[in-house]
């Protein structure tokens, strides 16, 4: 399974129709370019720069397109799909016309996805529902709560993977709160922002869980010391 070739064919199904559907949700960028007027030849063994006409390429790119099989019932992560494409129907699932958001990490010199070992596909009509190709995504955003580490800015979290577009990709959104734990996910942070109360509870509430012991301690019986 090669999702980071899965995600480029989705992204490469980007409309204007769907940009207009994503910018009428808030999703006011969809994609980044970046412009270089350098280039790069070998001289003796070693790479040197070398001026050359303006070229733009696609940066990271955050959003793709695809018809998925997928459980439509339920809220939040609620199961796996398989792109209409690529697998028969499997029993209790319907086609679902979905957005794809990656789940992986950048290449720190050109900004474009290195790797993706997850993707994320919902719904616009029911943003607060989604599902996970490979199942091995708990949240997206790791590189931007390690930038915020490095910086010591404040982590933003938000709820959807709608919400983390709207922000850009500037946000982190918990995929699935079962299998979280936010004291490692969030180590080194200096605050976490969550972007609505009830997120702040749900937060909260995973922290407390975790914290508690998943067995009952037993009292130790009292021992009477003999006496000669």
């Amino acid at each position: 399974m090669n999702l980071l070739h899965e995600f480029a064919t989705a992204s490469a199904r980007i409309t204007t129709r769907h940009r207009d559907f994503l910018v009428s949700a808030g999703v006011l960028q969809v994609d980044a370019a970046h412009t270089s007027s350098i280039g790069w030849r070998l001289v003796g063994g070693h790479l040197e720069p070398v001026r050359a006409e303006p070229q733009t390429y696609t940066a990271r790119r955050l959003v793709g397109w695809s018809q998925v099989w997928a459980d439509p019932a339920g809220a939040g992560l609620s199961g796996a799909f398989e792109p209409v494409s690529d697998a028969p129907q499997s029993p209790g699932t319907e086609s679902v016309k979905a957005f794809i958001v990656p789940v992986g990490s950048a290449d720190p010199d050109t900004g474009m996805w290195a790797e993706v070992w997850d993707l994320c596909a919902f719904n616009l009509a029911r943003p607060g529902q989604w599902w996970l190709r490979s199942g091995l995504a708990e949240m997206i955003g790791e590189d931007y709560i390690a930038d915020c580490v490095e910086t010591g800015a404040a982590v933003r979290l938000v709820a959807t993977p709608l919400d983390w577009l709207r922000a850009a990709g500037r946000a982190a959104c918990v995929l699935d709160w079962s299998r979280i734990d936010p004291r490692a996910a969030f180590a080194g942070c200096s605050r976490v922002e969550p972007a609505a109360p009830d997120l702040g509870r749900t937060l909260k509430a995973r922290i407390r869980q975790l914290a508690r012991a998943p067995f009952v301690i037993g009292e130790a019986a009292a021992t009477e010391t003999a006496h000669a």
